[in-house]
Formats: structure tokens, C-alpha cells, sequence
């Protein structure tokens, strides 16, 4: 590796106004688990900007507008989590299949953002969950959908001076209520979620498909009011799938309603041939996830339902 300065600024203020004075000199570091990795490889800056001090982005609450988590929480933090796992479950199952114990000690939700690896387990529930993401610089903030932040391999919307300081999922509240998933009795939709992944092996691999859901259903009715659902490792990013609402949005979710919007999410896919996999492969199997993470989501759904009755 090449000769690098290591800042380690007090808190979030330093670090962005020494971002805006580094720019693309200076690499940001997270948990590190890839940034060390490129920089064997010769892709360094003459800057690294340490943000594991810096507790300001290190959070996880309930807010007006969803729930709110820090780009620092660790990917074992996620997963760890009652609150996520109850009302984001998709996103503790991602987490939980990120690498090792060891790298989800360390690998965190804005890094794995930051990466942009079109395989990347976390970003494909968040896009699925309708994440939104704060990009904050020392001029100012401005909000971005996690779907709209990919732009492809190792590219993002973030700018040289910015930095993700808050993840929001948007409509993703304990209480309940209009547009919220509850816990509770008196909410008008039953909501669940779920991440799926199909690697080389069962665990420390890189997803060869993935896919995620989130399923709201009308508690009076049983149909469908509203479906999301994103891919990753079959795209050049993580790829919103929005046909499998077109499929399910108002109907009833029968097995065969299910399937075929899962044939039609696989569709949108463009998937390659590479060392890791077939591109015929990751087609014929995309369709198998997303349909196990729509039946999945139904489950969750209705879990909280029985939940709420006992």
C-alpha cells in the first residue's frame, strides 16, 4: 500500500469540513472490510478519513417520517436488532447474510451503500424497503432514494465532499397507523418483508442472485395495496423490480398471482456470465427468490398479525 495521512476528526463537522478540503484526495473509512482490500491493490488517496469515532452516525430511532438508522451501524447491529427485525425484516435477513461474523462486526450500512456492488446483500433490501438516504457536506444536506443512489459498479449520486449521515425507511413505524407496518392492533395494513440470496456456498459468499420484498395487504380485504421488490447480482446495480407491481397491486395474492410476478420481476433482469455464475443460471433462479421473498413477506405479514391477536 502507498503512503496515506489518517484523519480522525471529533465529530461529524470535522469530518465534513475536511472532506470539502480533501475531495477526491481523501478516502472515507467505515469498517473498512473493502476500502483496506483496494488499497492493497494499489487504489489509495493520499488522505483516509476514519469515521468510526464519530457516534453522531451511529444511531437507530423512530422518527416522524420512519425509522432512521446511522450509516455507521454495523451490519451485526442490524441484524441484532428487535425493532429492525419486527418492522424490517428483510434488512435484518441482509445484514445477517453479509460475509462472517467477524466482517459484520465491522461492515456497516453506509459502506456497503458507499461500495455500490451490484451483489451487495443490504442494498438490495434497502432499495426494496423504499430507502431514502441524507447526503450531508459541509454546504448543506439533500435526500436521495437508495434506488436512484446506485447508479452502477462502484457509483453513486455522492458527490467527493459528501457523506451519508442517515438512512430513512420511509412509512416503517412501530405504532402503526396510516402507511406504517404494526405491531399492534387498529393498523389498517398488514405489512411484511423478506431478503433471499443464493451464493456458491451457504455462508461467506458473495450473492450469485438476491432479491427482497416488502407486501402490504389490506387487513379487511387480504389484497394487495402495495408491493416493492429490488435484485441484486443480476444488473449493473441494484435493480428496482417494478413489474411485480404491476402483477399484484389490488388483486389477491393467490400462489399463481405470485409466481407470475415473479416472472415478470425476473424479466427486468440483465444479468452476465461470470466467474461466479451463468447468466441463464441467474436468470432461471431470480425468478425462484423473488417469488420466495414475495411468499415470505406474506408470512411476515401475517405473523404480525397472529402477534397482535395473542
Amino acid at each position: 500500500m502507498g503512503e496515506f495521512q489518517v484523519l480522525r476528526p471529533r465529530g461529524l463537522e470535522e469530518a465534513l469540513q475536511w472532506l470539502a478540503e480533501g475531495g477526491s484526495r481523501t478516502a472515507v473509512l467505515a469498517g473498512g472490510t473493502d476500502l483496506f482490500p483496494q488499497q492493497r491493490a494499489g487504489h489509495h488517496a493520499p488522505y483516509l478519513l476514519d469515521l468510526w469515532p464519530v457516534e453522531e452516525l451511529r444511531f437507530l430511532e423512530e422518527g416522524a417520517d420512519g425509522l432512521r438508522l446511522g450509516p455507521l451501524l454495523t451490519m451485526r447491529e442490524v441484524a441484532d436488532s428487535p425493532l429492525v427485525r419486527d418492522v424490517a425484516h428483510a434488512l435484518a435477513q441482509a445484514a445477517l447474510s453479509v460475509g462472517s461474523p467477524q466482517i459484520r462486526n465491522r461492515a456497516t450500512l453506509g459502506g456497503n451503500l458507499g461500495r455500490a456492488s451490484p451483489a451487495a446483500d443490504a442494498c438490495t433490501a434497502l432499495v426494496a424497503l423504499g430507502a431514502r438516504l441524507e447526503l450531508s457536506s459541509f454546504q448543506g444536506r439533500r435526500e436521495v432514494a437508495a434506488a436512484d443512489f446506485l447508479v452502477g459498479p462502484g457509483k453513486t449520486l455522492l458527490r467527493a465532499d459528501e457523506l451519508i449521515t442517515a438512512i430513512t425507511l420511509p412509512g416503517v413505524v412501530v405504532a402503526g397507523g396510516a402507511g406504517g407496518q404494526s405491531r399492534g392492533a387498529g393498523g389498517q395494513r398488514l405489512v411484511g418483508s423478506s431478503f433471499q440470496k443464493v451464493g456458491r456456498r451457504k455462508a461467506v459468499t458473495l450473492a450469485v442472485a438476491s432479491a427482497a420484498a416488502r407486501v402490504a395487504l389490506d387487513r379487511s380485504t387480504g389484497r394487495v395495496v402495495q408491493v416493492s421488490a429490488a435484485a441484486g447480482a443480476v444488473a449493473p446495480r441494484t435493480l428496482p423490480l417494478e413489474d411485480v407491481a404491476g402483477v399484484l397491486l389490488g388483486v389477491e395474492p393467490t400462489p399463481a398471482a405470485l409466481r407470475e410476478a415473479a416472472r415478470m420481476g425476473a424479466a427486468q433482469a440483465r444479468p452476465i456470465d461470470d466467474v461466479r455464475s451463468s447468466a441463464a443460471y441467474r436468470e432461471a433462479v431470480l425468478a425462484v427468490l423473488i417469488e420466495r421473498a414475495l411468499e415470505e413477506s406474506l408470512r411476515d405479514a401475517l405473523d404480525i398479525e397472529r402477534g397482535a391477536a395473542s
